[in-house]
């Protein structure tokens, strides 16, 4: 009697073909999710930057944004920069433009490369003036439709 000993040639390359198709459609989204983390991160990383805006705000007004905006924009940006983050810029309003690392080697996606986000200080949905309130923030990159969706001034 013949004892198999082994996989034959044609389960081998069925197993194979398996694991081609869940890689050709787990790759893709793993891609897409890595890249959503590296945005999250760098919006992590200004928050810094939003809390000096507010701070500024609430203390003396809008004022005291522009002088704290004047005064960080004069910071070196090598202060600034993250692995994700090459500048991030202040308003006199109080915007805050984060720009993305144009380094390839960071992982964004190409479209991904070098882009701005654009956060916009609202106090009851207009921007920052000689109004009280908490501030909310609008996000914007190539559209603003979420945070006129909320109607915030983007």
């Amino acid at each position: 009697m013949f004892k198999s000993q082994g996989f034959t040639l044609v389960e081998l390359m069925i197993v194979v073909a398996i694991i081609a198709i869940i890689a050709a459609i787990a790759i893709p989204a793993y891609q897409y999710n890595a890249v959503r983390a590296k945005v999250t991160e760098a919006l992590a990383q200004s928050n810094v930057v939003k809390t000096l805006v507010s701070e500024a705000f609430v203390s003396n007004g809008a004022a005291a944004v522009a002088e704290i905006a004047a005064d960080y924009n004069a910071r070196a940006i090598s202060e600034k920069q993250t692995k994700y983050i090459s500048d991030i810029q202040i308003d006199g309003s109080g915007v805050i433009t984060v720009t993305l690392s144009s380094n390839i080697n960071t992982g964004f996606t190409n479209d991904m490369l070098a882009k701005t986000l654009v956060l916009t200080p609202n106090v009851q949905g207009a921007k920052l003036a000689h109004i009280s309130g908490s501030i909310d923030w609008a996000c914007a990159s190539t559209t603003s439709t979420s945070a006129a969706a909320k109607n915030l001034v983007a």
